[in-house]
């Protein structure tokens, strides 16, 4: 992880944030660095999930 920190420019505490904490919110400039990094795109990094609805 400290290699991709160094080179991305994304802080090591904010990608080990985003890799390990559910529901972790970080700026969209971080995930643009990690899109350059990668060479790929946001769907590449990002999924959504939603929420169980609970039963009524």
């Amino acid at each position: 992880m400290t290699l991709v920190a160094e080179e991305s420019g994304v802080n090591r505490v904010s990608l080990s944030k985003m890799a390990n904490q559910k529901g972790f919110s970080t700026v969209t400039s971080n995930l643009d660095l990690l899109c350059a990094y990668f060479n790929c795109s946001i769907a590449d990094l990002v999924e959504y999930i939603p929420e169980q609805a609970e039963d009524k």
